[in-house]
């Protein structure tokens, strides 16, 4: 009798695109479509016929042990068949290393060299992807997911979760903060510039640069809340010891007041709210003139004098 040979024409994947699961999706088929020709030792098809072939599964080109393998009866036409190996026992391999097809023909030997597996079956191995079973062990309710290298050579950005109550960004290490950059509690309020809530629906930790309007909105009978739109302290001798940087200051002896200018603002007691808090004993007033702001210091006796003050102005 002659010898049957076998010559592998392909092996394909039943599904050789990556799906993601999603909730009412199937699950990906672990099937692999495999086609081969059987032939005698002088190249001609054997008979139109079934035939028991037995397939193996290796994790190496030769010897060692098979991972997997089923028996299937397979039907030629001309010498072709087909089968879907992992139709009689499940494909359990993960598929994430190499693999070699070893093929018996009833009870003779396992025909040599055994055939490597190409990029298709290996699809299947996203089913539980890697970087997926990364994200949920390192992005779940207490992960910490880490993006690039600032400047190409320190730590990176780091989006952590913990304890599920709170989402911090900030750039650093799992091991050190160095800058933090936004915080979301569970509520829904946003910090930036801080790792804790620092109040409000949205708080900031340091300086706030607005190039626009801001706009703020209120209901009738609902008490509304307005932002200064300037402050400082200011010595006797009228300099500013310390302000927002829209504000300047002097002492103007022939009015004996301090007269601030608040940068871009024309201010007119009618538009504008200002309180000025004397150093010690005295009282202050304030008043308006040449668009600025004027503040009177009077001391205990009631005479105007140079008291330092503290000020603030509002824009209802």
């Amino acid at each position: 009798m002659k010898s049957i040979i076998l010559f592998v024409l392909t092996i394909t994947c039943a599904l050789a695109i990556m799906m993601i699961a999603q909730p009412g999706m199937a699950q990906v088929p672990r099937i692999i479509s495999y086609q081969g020709v059987l032939s005698d030792a002088g190249g001609t098809p054997v008979a139109d016929a079934s035939y028991a072939l037995t397939f193996n599964l290796y994790t190496s080109p030769s010897g060692g042990s098979a991972i997997w393998n089923e028996t299937q009866s397979v039907t030629t036409a001309k010498g072709v068949f087909n089968v879907n190996l992992g139709s009689i026992t499940p494909l359990t391999p993960e598929f994430d290393a190499a693999c070699w097809l070893g093929v018996t023909i009833g009870s003779g030997s396992e025909m040599t060299p055994r055939v490597p597996l190409t990029a298709g079956p290996y699809s299947l191995h996203a089913v539980n992807a890697d970087t997926a079973a990364w994200l949920a062990t390192d992005f779940g309710a207490t992960g910490a997911l880490q993006v690039g290298t600032p400047l190409g050579n320190g730590p990176g950005f780091i989006f952590h979760a913990p304890n599920g109550q709170r989402r911090d960004i900030y750039v650093g290490n799992t091991a050190t903060v160095i800058d933090y950059k936004l915080y979301i509690n569970s509520d829904g309020n946003v910090g930036v510039g801080t790792y804790s809530w620092p109040g409000g629906k949205l708080g900031v930790e340091g300086d706030v640069y607005v190039a626009g309007n801001v706009t703020k909105s209120y209901s009738a009978g609902t008490r509304n809340v307005i932002s200064p739109i300037a402050f400082g302290t200011i010595n006797a001798a009228g300099t500013v010891i310390t302000s927002t940087p829209n504000v300047t200051a002097a002492w103007n002896s022939s009015g004996s007041l301090y007269e601030i200018t608040i940068d871009g603002v024309s201010y007119s007691t009618g538009d504008y709210i200002a309180i000025a808090t004397p150093f010690g004993n005295g009282t202050a007033a304030t008043g308006g003139g040449n668009g600025n702001l004027y503040v009177f210091i009077r001391d205990s006796g009631g005479n105007l004098s140079q008291i330092g003050f503290s000020f603030i102005v509002f824009k209802p």
